[in-house]
């Protein structure tokens, strides 16, 4: 029996989570659907929100562009309390 992309999505954000939300300006994580410019496609990701996207991130506080053959997508968004 194979596993489906959520279910291989959600294993791999459960062996990272910690470690993404260690990295600075990161505020959730998740899985669920990839945005591209804007649109959301059909694709199933690992989703790391954070406040506000940089230009210029240290190498160490980087996200890499997938995890273990899942895609990542980075989420802008602040989720302060009101």
């Amino acid at each position: 029996m194979t596993r489906t992309k959520l279910e291989q999505a959600i294993q791999q954000l459960a062996l990272v989570e910690k470690e993404l939300m260690s990295i600075p300006g990161v505020n959730a994580v998740d899985v669920g659907y990839k945005y591209v410019n804007g649109v959301v496609t059909d694709e199933i990701c690992i989703r790391v929100h954070v406040k506000k996207k940089k230009k210029k991130v240290p190498k160490k506080e980087r996200i890499p562009d997938e995890i273990n053959g899942i895609k990542t997508d980075i989420i802008e968004a602040d989720y302060g309390l009101l």
